[in-house]
C-alpha cells in the first residue's frame, strides 16, 4: 500500500492591501524610481488600507500636526522597517494604545494594519496611520 504525501499547507495569500504594499515597496526601493514617481505611488495609496510586517526600531511620541487625525495626536509612532526590505515606516498609533506601544522593544516583529497617510521626505519613510 502506497501512502501519498501529505499536502503541504499553503501560506495565506496576501490581501489586496498587502499585495499593493509589496508592489509599492519594490517600486519605492528601486533606485531608478524618481522622486516624482515615488510621490505618485504614495499618492495613489493615501487613505487605502495596508497591512505590513514590521521590524521595530523604536517608539517615539507622535509629533503633533494639524494634518493628522485627532486620535493619534497624543499617541505613539512606531519607527520600523518593512520586514525583508530597507523601506522605513512611521506607523502612527492612536493614544488609546500608548501603554502597549510603550512596552514595545527594538527588534520585535509586529504586523501593522492601517491606512497610508503620506511620505516623510525628510526621513525617507512611509507614514501609516493605525487607528
Amino acid at each position: 500500500m502506497k501512502h501519498s504525501p501529505k499536502p503541504k499547507a499553503t501560506p495565506p495569500q496576501p490581501s489586496r492591501s498587502e499585495a499593493a504594499l509589496g508592489t509599492l515597496v519594490i517600486r519605492l526601493m528601486d533606485p531608478a524610481t524618481s522622486f516624482a514617481e515615488r510621490d505618485k505611488l504614495v499618492a495613489a495609496l493615501i487613505g487605502k488600507p495596508v497591512a505590513a510586517p514590521l521590524m521595530v526600531e523604536r517608539v517615539e511620541q507622535t509629533a503633533g500636526g494639524f494634518d493628522m487625525p485627532e486620535a493619534i495626536r497624543q499617541g505613539r509612532t512606531l519607527l520600523a522597517t518593512v520586514e525583508g526590505t530597507k523601506l522605513k515606516v512611521a506607523a502612527r498609533f492612536a493614544s488609546s494604545r500608548n501603554g502597549e506601544l510603550d512596552e514595545t522593544a527594538p527588534g520585535l516583529s509586529m504586523r501593522v494594519r492601517g491606512q497610508v497617510s503620506g511620505w516623510d521626505a525628510l526621513f525617507d519613510r512611509l507614514i501609516i496611520d493605525v487607528i
